[in-house]
């Protein structure tokens, strides 16, 4: 399977748990996309098996730039019936 992990980060530790997440995954034989949530361009839902968002929490909900990527860049007919995971840091 592919798929893709995009994280946003305020001091760093979301990032690193991403990317061991993103590892982990790898070392399972899943092919992993890793991607800051500002480097995120185009997203085509129809290149990936599996979605994983990471946020850290700001005033005990997502950053905003997450936010933003949910509203501006997830077009839910793309993902319908596809796995997809969360997480947060605090």
């Amino acid at each position: 399977m592919k798929g893709i992990v995009v994280y946003d980060t305020s001091q760093g530790n979301t990032r690193k748990i991403a990317e061991v997440l993103a590892g982990s995954l790898r070392e399972k034989g899943h092919e992993v996309d890793l991607f800051y949530v500002k480097d995120v361009k185009e997203l085509a839902p129809s290149q990936y098996d599996f979605l994983i968002l990471g946020s850290p929490t700001r005033m005990n909900t997502m950053s905003f730039t997450m936010k933003s990527f949910i509203k501006d860049k997830l077009k839910e007919e793309g993902w319908m019936g596809k796995p997809f995971a969360i997480f947060d840091t605090r």
